[in-house]
C-alpha cells in the first residue's frame, strides 16, 4: 500500500516518546506517514507548507519546548480556517495537571493519555476515533483517510 496522502502530525519534543508512537503505529501496521516535530513552530511550518494535505489526525504533547505549549498550539490549531480546524487531536502527555486535561476537552481534543502508556491503549483510542479505515486484505496494513 502507498503511504498515505494524508499523514499523521506528531507534535513531542522528546525523541524516545517519538519513537515510541511510530512503534505503536507500525505494530498496529498503520502505514500514514508520519509528520514528526518538536515545537509548536515547527509544526506550524510544516502544517503551512502543505495546507492542501492535512493531517488525518494529530498526536500533541502539552509541554513541549519552545515559547508554546501543545495547548497553546491546539488552540491556534482550533482558530485555523477550514479543515485545519478539525484535526482530530489525541494529547499524549506526562502532564497530570487537571486543567491541561480541561483545556484539552474544551479544545476538542479527543483523547487524554498520560504517559506512560501502552501500545495498545494508544491504539485502541487511535482505532476508536471513527476515522475512515482502509485494510490492504493481502498485507493487513491499516491506512486511516479522511471520510
Amino acid at each position: 500500500m502507498p503511504p498515505s496522502r494524508h499523514p499523521i502530525l506528531l507534535v513531542d519534543d522528546n525523541a524516545t516518546d517519538r519513537l515510541f508512537v511510530r512503534s505503536a503505529l507500525e505494530q498496529g501496521r498503520v502505514v500514514n506517514s508520519i509528520i514528526e516535530c518538536e515545537t509548536a513552530d515547527d509544526a506550524r511550518r510544516e502544517l503551512r507548507s502543505q495546507p492542501a494535505v492535512p493531517p488525518v489526525l494529530c498526536v500533541l504533547d502539552i509541554n513541549l519546548r519552545g515559547s508554546e505549549t501543545g495547548i497553546q498550539f491546539l488552540r491556534w490549531l482550533r482558530q485555523q480556517p477550514g479543515t485545519f480546524s478539525t484535526i482530530p487531536t489525541i494529547i499524549l502527555t506526562g502532564s497530570d495537571d487537571a486543567q491541561d486535561r480541561a483545556a484539552g476537552s474544551d479544545l476538542s481534543a479527543l483523547g487524554y493519555l498520560q504517559k506512560p502508556i501502552a501500545i495498545e491503549s494508544l491504539l485502541e483510542v487511535v482505532h476508536a476515533l471513527g476515522l475512515v479505515i482502509v485494510t490492504n486484505a493481502k498485507t493487513g496494513e491499516i491506512e486511516f483517510a479522511v471520510g
